[in-house]
């Protein structure tokens, strides 16, 4: 049963849906400008394939920049006021795109456009992930990641059409509408952790009271707390799986940069056009039972079938030699990638005190999207000395140094 606040003893609580619908639609503005963003500097600015390139991954810097410094934020603002903030922030940069004012105006769109994006993004992952009870995190969890599976399905394919048939002035309409029904759902959202604070603060408070003297005595005992630190943007509990995952998230970005160059020049162009929707077939189809089955079993056999089967799925994509290859390795990443995502996110929480939940998903967050964000400077040269096929498969091989690196952590009790 659900209360009057969207409290309940299960999962899918008033909150759990509404923060689930907000981060798909985030989702879903993000991958429609992403996939777009190249080709829109080319033709309409006539701007050559690196600055175009330069135009869309610039993007991912400004998120980066907001995942770090999200948790000072909501610690000033809260995390409903933060989570509008961002998506009102989104909306007005989403319609900013309509004006055509030059490469340079378009960068700064691009960077605070990726910030607030960020910021909306972490905080809504916090504000949802919070509410799902302990006995339930991995299923709840791997619930609420279905909405970047289908925001990463549904958002390329309304770019590349939207693109190709209406054209850009209508995808750039369609993208402020997306975010500001994310507003609207983000004005809705209850702030479960907000009652928290206020009661202990008032409890605090009744104490200070009490003795004032001691009060004072502690307010002063831990000034250093007060000042810059490492620990106000990371969380140290969230290192171990975060190392983990980003070396996964190595081979999920190098296919996504490198797919299309390396269908067309192996003639599988036909299937990388449904790359993605078998990838997030697989995905939706084993999330919720792996999620369960996390719930149950623990984490080691969960994460363990998502190592092999990512493994196999990059093996798959680098030696494919017809569409049907391509598209079984899509399979198996899937069901790799949306095994090993939220089941590290879950582990990432679960460590985490409660005042710092927040840190611990921007920490997890920074590492994946510097991943990907870093794909095309760490692997654009190793393209030419042993080709897109010998990547893929090497990146498999880094994947295996994870789990093994997992394993490790996990047996000196830093996992888990």
């Amino acid at each position: 049963m659900i209360d009057a606040e969207g409290t309940s003893d299960g999962i899918f609580t008033r909150g759990f849906i509404v923060g689930t619908l907000v981060n798909l639609l985030l989702y879903i503005n993000y991958y429609v400008l992403m996939v777009v963003m190249a080709n829109y500097c080319m033709d309409t600015y006539a701007a050559d394939l690196s600055t175009s390139g330069f135009a869309a991954s610039i993007f991912i810097v400004g998120a980066l920049i907001a995942r770090f410094v999200s948790p000072a934020i909501i610690g000033a603002l809260g995390r409903k006021r933060t989570l509008v903030l961002g998506t009102f922030m989104m909306t007005a940069l989403s319609a900013a795109y309509l004006v055509n004012a030059g490469m340079v105006v378009l960068f700064a769109v691009r960077v605070l456009h990726g910030f607030f994006y960020g910021l909306a993004q972490t905080t809504v992952t916090s504000l949802t992930t919070e509410s799902i009870p302990d006995a339930h995190k991995g299923e709840g969890i791997g619930y609420y990641m279905l909405s970047v599976t289908v925001g990463s399905a549904i958002g390329p394919f309304l770019g590349t059409t939207l693109m190709h048939g209406p054209g850009f002035t209508v995808m750039f309409a369609l993208c402020a509408i997306v975010a500001a029904v994310a507003l609207a759902g983000a004005t809705s959202v209850h702030d479960a952790s907000a009652r928290r604070a206020t009661d202990a603060g008032a409890r605090e408070g009744a104490d200070a009271l009490k003795d004032g003297a001691e009060a004072r005595q502690c307010s002063t005992a831990n000034p250093a707390k007060r000042g810059f630190a490492l620990s106000t943007f990371i969380e140290r509990t969230a290192l171990p799986i975060s190392f983990v995952v980003v070396l996964v998230y190595l081979g999920y970005g190098a296919v996504i940069t490198y797919l299309n160059a390396f269908a067309a020049e192996a003639g599988l162009a036909t299937a990388a056009g449904f790359f993605f929707v078998a990838y997030a077939l697989a995905m939706l189809v084993s999330r919720p039972f792996t999620g369960k089955a996390f719930d149950r079993r623990g984490d080691l056999p969960v994460m363990t079938s998502g190592f092999a089967a990512f493994v196999v799925g990059l093996v798959l994509i680098g030696m494919a030699a017809n569409d049907v290859m391509l598209l079984v390795g899509a399979c198996f990443m899937g069901y790799g990638i949306g095994t090993i995502q939220p089941s590290g996110l879950t582990l990432c929480v679960r460590r985490a005190p409660d005042d710092r939940f927040d840190v611990a998903n921007s920490t997890f967050f920074v590492f994946l999207d510097a991943a990907i964000g870093l794909c095309p400077i760490l692997f654009g040269w190793t393209v030419p000395l042993i080709s897109y096929r010998g990547l893929f498969v090497l990146l498999g091989g880094v994947a295996v140094v994870a789990f093994v690196l997992y394993l490790a952590l996990r047996k000196r009790g830093l996992i888990g």
